[in-house]
């Protein structure tokens, strides 16, 4: 009897001690997730600090930029963009390009890379489109479009000048420098009109950018493929996608 007795109090004990270790097992795993979270939440706040500190250093960066390069009357083509919704701009080019432009910090035009020895991986324009900036000395200026699917980004996928293409997201800033142009078709073409007043940018039919390309009838499609001609360079702290792509 006594036997039995110690062999049930054995077992209680046991019994006990097994859930006081299950207890405290569940309280190292309750701990354990608990530690988890909160470094998941440190890790986002470190995260979003360090994003919103680059964010107030690249617009830090692009307010002394466009001192002394902004027009006088930069309000009147913001009210424009702002009427048609527009707030950003958009350059086609190919992904094994990406390195050099962050590493040179800013979209460079053709030419100054020519005169720079700055090599071009996979250039998006042609041979022949280059003779015509040339002609019309606009081989320093970067183009840079009002629609994201571009029919020009179409046909250098199919020239196989770009395969693998990425979409830059541009900042709305460089229309307002002095130095821009604007082209109300496609600035190669013989019948585009091309200058950097405010004539020149009410000439775009802003109310054909705001459709689809492919409901469009010939004689409009000319004009979805305006461009902004941005002289020389584009410094990379108006890309606003350089860190994304």
């Amino acid at each position: 009897m006594v036997v039995i007795i110690i062999l049930i109090v054995l077992f209680i004990a046991f019994l006990v001690n097994q859930g006081v270790q299950s207890y405290q097992y569940r309280r190292d795993v309750e701990r354990g997730d608990k530690i988890r979270d909160l470094e998941k939440v440190e890790e986002k706040r470190v995260a979003k600090e360090e994003e919103e500190r680059i964010n107030a250093e690249r617009s830090k960066k692009k307010e002394i930029y466009n001192i002394g390069k902004k027009r006088i009357d930069w309000h009147l083509y913001d009210s424009i963009l702002l009427k048609y919704d527009i707030h950003t701009l958009y350059h086609f080019t190919d992904r094994s390009n990406i390195d050099s432009i962050k590493y040179h910090r800013a979209l460079l035009s053709w030419s100054y890379c020519d005169k720079n020895g700055i090599l071009i991986s996979k250039p998006g324009g042609s041979y022949l489109s280059r003779e015509l900036d040339l002609q019309k000395n606009l081989e320093n200026y970067v183009r840079v479009s009002f629609v994201k699917n571009h029919p020009m980004e179409y046909i250098a996928r199919k020239e196989e000048r770009i395969s693998n293409p990425v979409i830059l997201q541009i900042d709305k800033d460089i229309i307002f420098w002095e130095k821009t142009k604007f082209s109300n078709k496609n600035a190669a073409r013989s019948d585009s009109s091309i200058g950097k007043g405010i004539d020149n940018f009410k000439n775009i039919r802003f109310d054909i950018l705001k459709r689809r390309y492919f409901d469009l009838n010939e004689s409009e499609k000319s004009y979805f493929q305006a461009e902004i001609l941005v002289f020389e360079k584009i410094p990379i702290e108006f890309i606003k996608n350089i860190d994304r792509v």
